[in-house]
């Protein structure tokens, strides 16, 4: 384990002088309790312009100390860098020069997409005559760490670093800031720093249940809610429910860590027809129904379009993707799966080929509460896995995936008997349930999933873009482009029971709760947009 120390003091004097005491405690708590400490100490310096301190390669001052300082030749140092070839070509010249004595480095920050970094690369590899024409080796045990973008930072900014970080093949990736702070490192509130939340969302949650009631069979219905993060996979919370009673740890169903998804099945499957086009392995042009009456493509199942440009929403032609996918590239449909999907972002449930619910391949993934978190919070940072930090799918390919496929096709999709079935939520539960949906209930559909404007609706901004995927009463997932990601399942299928707009009113209130708190927490009460900032 490495911990590394970034030296921030206003000038490169101070910060030479910072080494110098952070050499001096660990010393004396070594020599105090007689251990040493686990891992490596190690040092990043940062050089100072135009009144603002930038991880430059690295400053001369800490070249100099770093190569005749008696005192902190020892400690091990990271460099700045603009690329992963730029660190082995820094790496390799401070391993071979004879002239510079500190061979202690430890490893490289990469600073992607940064343009004083790439000027001081430049002034660097000139001033100090580092070979950068011929192919060199990263020497052992030299590490190389992604730093995600730290300055004017907005949700996709953040999203678009962390992405290339990982699709880069970075193991290792740094965020700028903690997870409770903005690019400016003024506090922000997450689910677990905003006072209370876990408490407000929990009466939020009951009050709806209570809400909800229809009959005597309510009693049995168990539910299990849950909110997190697409970038922090420990910032997540779960509240477990029978009607509208809170259950504790030891009251939970027998079966509560699988629930069937239903219908939010469709999207594992989306993300696998999209990855292996991304791999050229199948195209969405392929065709499942080819005959002389019309030919339908993978494209017209997953977007619900197969009649031409009409929407028709429709479950049965799903069940000839898995022979599709086997015939395309000679794969079984649920090993591709497994490899390709499940395994990368790290989801623990599976497909149930025999289930209830046919066909499985739209409607058969049976899974725990988290697999439907982090189906939610992968797509919502764009195709990297919080859990595992691994790519699951490119960030363009998220993008179709969440883009309107009904443009062009609006009139079909409004006269959808499904779209139309909708309607029954605006008269169920409270009584001014007609306000829940003030653009629908749903105004789109992307591949697999639902659009939905205006869950949300902050008083001075405009409505917020989310997207909805429902499987009946069994399963509800919605994230939106700010980053709120809220799940629900149920262990089992109680009839009669729609959550829809229960649902719908716990992502309102759970997302006010949260604006009302970056609003509180702005400086001097400056609004902070959503969008701005890497919620929960």
């Amino acid at each position: 384990v490495d911990f590394v120390f970034d030296l921030k003091a206003p000038t490169e004097d101070l910060q030479v002088k910072q080494a110098r005491a952070l050499l001096q405690i660990i010393n004396e708590r070594e020599s105090t309790r007689g251990t040493k400490t686990p891992g490596r100490i190690s040092v990043r310096f940062f050089s100072k312009s135009d009144d603002e301190l930038v991880a430059s390669i690295l400053p001369e001052r800490a070249l100099e100390s770093l190569s005749t300082d008696s005192s902190i030749k020892q400690l091990p140092y990271y460099v700045n860098v603009p690329s992963a070839l730029a660190c082995t070509q820094i790496a390799s010249w401070i391993t071979a020069n004879t002239t510079f004595q500190n061979k202690n480095i430890a490893g490289c920050f990469v600073v992607m997409n940064h343009h004083r970094m790439e000027e001081s690369w430049g002034r660097f590899v000139e001033e100090n005559n580092v070979p950068v024409d011929k192919y060199l080796e990263l020497p052992k045990d030299v590490n190389m760490i992604c730093d995600v973008p730290r300055k004017a930072m907005d949700a996709q900014l953040l999203r678009d670093g962390f992405c290339s970080c990982v699709s880069e093949g970075y193991d290792v990736l740094h965020y700028p800031f903690s997870a409770s702070r903005k690019a400016d490192h003024t506090p922000l509130p997450m689910l677990d720093s905003i006072p209370d939340f876990r408490i407000d969302a929990f009466k939020t949650i009951q009050s709806h249940l209570t809400e909800a009631v229809i009959d005597d069979t309510w009693h049995k219905y168990a539910s299990h809610w849950g909110f997190g993060s697409p970038f922090d996979w420990s910032d997540r919370e779960d509240l477990w429910f029978k009607g509208d009673k809170p259950l504790s740890s030891s009251q939970l169903p027998s079966n509560n860590e699988t629930a069937i998804f239903r219908c939010v099945t469709k999207l594992f499957v989306v993300i696998l027809l999209l990855r292996l086009e991304e791999l050229g392995k199948i195209s969405l042009e392929d065709n499942v129904v080819a005959n002389e009456d019309h030919n339908i493509t993978l494209r017209g199942v997953i977007s619900n379009k197969v009649n031409g440009q009409d929407f028709i929403y429709d479950n049965t032609l799903w069940e000839k993707i898995p022979l599709a996918v086997q015939n395309a590239t000679g794969l079984n449909f649920l090993d591709a799966m497994q490899y390709f999907v499940l395994d990368p972002m790290g989801v623990v449930g599976s497909f149930d080929v025999n289930t209830p619910f046919p066909p499985y391949a739209a409607r058969g993934f049976v899974g725990p509460l988290d697999d439907l978190l982090l189906l939610g919070s992968t797509l919502s940072a764009f195709g990297v896995s919080p859990k595992t930090q691994r790519e699951v799918l490119s960030v363009a390919s998220v993008k179709l995936l969440l883009d309107d496929s009904t443009i062009g096709s609006k009139r079909s999709f409004h006269r959808d008997t499904v779209v139309q079935s909708m309607k029954r939520y605006h008269s169920l539960g409270a009584d001014n349930a007609e306000s829940d949906f003030p653009h629908g209930v749903v105004d789109g559909y992307g591949l697999g999933l639902w659009r939905v404007n205006g869950w949300r609706r902050p008083h001075t901004q405009d409505p917020i873009r989310g997207w909805l995927s429902m499987g009946s009463s069994e399963a509800l997932l919605y994230f939106d482009v700010t980053g709120l990601v809220v799940a629900m399942h149920a262990t089992e299928r109680v009839q009669k029971h729609e959550l829809t707009p229960t649902f719908a009113r716990v992502v309102h209130d759970l997302g006010s709760h949260i604006d009302q708190a970056l609003f509180h927490a702005g400086n001097g009460g400056r609004t902070h947009h959503p969008a701005a900032a890497q919620v929960a």
